[in-house]
């Protein structure tokens, strides 16, 4: 669901930095898309709780929340403070040039990697034979129960 912050809504906005839309047009593009969802979920959350739906409160914390959520971002907006806001924070660091701290460039021309590559946690080595036996194991049970069920 695109709504602030669902990750459906990064998505999104990284999708339209990258294509080059300013932070402040990609803002209110997120405000627009999420006001309505946040309105539909919070009228399917007060339809569930008049109807006696026991989880409707929760549905109607959360639309409260996402609505919350899309007010600060509005509010960052219309403040020019977009920059407190994780995901727009790297798109604010751009100067006037158009080039970001690490010399790439908006217009998707970017700098090739210089350097050492890390990797990070465990090395990535292939799994034990056990592990492989335990999921074929596991995989031809869940197989045999589908067919006896289904």
């Amino acid at each position: 669901v695109p709504c602030i912050p669902l990750d459906c809504s990064q998505i999104l906005v990284s999708v339209l930095l990258l294509c080059g839309m300013e932070a402040g047009a990609a803002a209110k593009t997120m405000v627009f898309v999420s006001i309505p969802i946040v309105g539909l979920l919070l009228a399917y959350g007060v339809y569930c709780f008049f109807s006696g739906i026991a989880m409707a409160s929760l549905t109607i914390v959360m639309a409260l929340w996402l609505g919350l959520q899309t007010y600060r971002l509005w509010d960052a907006q219309k403040q020019g403070a977009l920059s407190s806001i994780p995901l727009f924070a790297s798109a604010m660091a751009m100067d006037m040039n158009g080039k970001s701290a690490g010399g790439g460039s908006r217009n998707g021309n970017f700098k090739a990697f210089e350097g050492q590559g890390h990797t990070l946690g465990k090395s990535t080595t292939a799994p034990p034979a056990e592990v492989c036996l335990a999921a074929l194991v596991t995989l031809s049970v869940n197989l045999v129960a589908m067919s006896y069920l289904g």
